[in-house]
């Protein structure tokens, strides 16, 4: 196998090219590319299955970072404050 395929393999799994490069260059401990691919394509693989999972929480991540926290708990404050008024307009 050679390096070109062997980063083309390693690119289909869902790394950057650059990425791949750098992980190709590791390869170099090893008898050949093959032998690499062959010890190391499960942990690639995973990295490929858990794509999906790491955008959505990226995604999750972004999302709470736009939430307005102190408008949240100023709310939640007038939430409290009117249930306790309708509390004691009841007793």
């Amino acid at each position: 196998m050679t390096r070109k395929r062997l980063v083309k393999l390693i690119m289909g799994c869902g790394y950057s090219r650059n990425a791949a490069q750098l992980l190709a260059d590791s390869a170099r401990g090893y008898p050949s590319y093959a032998e690499y691919w062959r010890r190391q394509s499960l942990k690639f693989s995973f990295h490929k299955a858990t794509l999906p999972a790491a955008r959505a929480l990226s995604q999750m991540a972004k999302a709470l970072k736009a939430i307005d926290w102190d408008a949240c708990a100023a709310a939640t404050r007038q939430l409290i404050n009117a249930l306790k008024g309708s509390e004691e307009s009841t007793s």
